[in-house]
């Protein structure tokens, strides 16, 4: 995997698409980043992680 600068958001309330519209169209604009292709990593309650 190359290297890449990664950002984490943690939420504490539940997950909606708003979340995705206010990262997308105001994290990044304001941040001076942008996105790459590149893996995207999201975990959450719903989403189980590791063996069973």
């Amino acid at each position: 995997m190359p290297a890449m600068t990664w950002v984490v958001f943690e939420v504490k309330v539940l997950w909606e698409k708003e979340k995705w519209h206010r990262i997308y169209g105001e994290w990044f604009p304001s941040s001076g980043y942008e996105q790459v292709e590149g893996p995207m990593i999201q975990v959450g309650p719903e989403i189980k992680v590791g063996r069973e």
